[in-house]
Formats: structure tokens, sequence, C-alpha cells
């Protein structure tokens, strides 16, 4: 959410981490009436490595945004 008193939904920044994912290998998408909720469906032969993979590529996204990088629009 864009802020907590509110709950207004943060679509831009749900858009955001989904491409910035992407860019890195990892394909997640966004759901919900309002489009606002990464939606993460790993394949039923997920290992380890590739769910460690996922956790540091989500990491250093939520960094980058974190920091004060905008969302695209």
């Amino acid at each position: 959410v864009l802020d907590r008193e509110t709950r207004a939904p943060a679509v831009d920044w749900a858009d955001a981490v989904c491409a910035a994912l992407r860019d890195r290998g990892v394909i997640v998408q966004t759901t919900g009436d309002l489009g606002n909720i990464v939606k993460v469906k790993p394949p039923l032969c997920i290992t380890e490595s590739s769910a460690r993979f996922f956790v540091e590529q989500l990491d250093a996204v939520l960094g980058e945004l974190r920091t004060g990088r905008p969302p695209p629009t």
C-alpha cells in the first residue's frame, strides 16, 4: 500500500517489482481486483537453489525500490 492509514493500493510499485524481477530472470505477476498483489507461483519442480535465487533477486529488487528509485510509469 502507498499509505498505511488510507491503505491506498500501490499498483505502480507492484508493477515495478514484477518488471524488475523479470529483468533478472524471475517471472511473477500482479493479481487482485486492483492489481496491487504480487503473485508468486513456483513450479512443482522447484529446487533449493532456484528458491534461493528467487529470494536473492526479490531482496535486491525490494532494496533498490526502498532506496527511492521510483517505479516506472
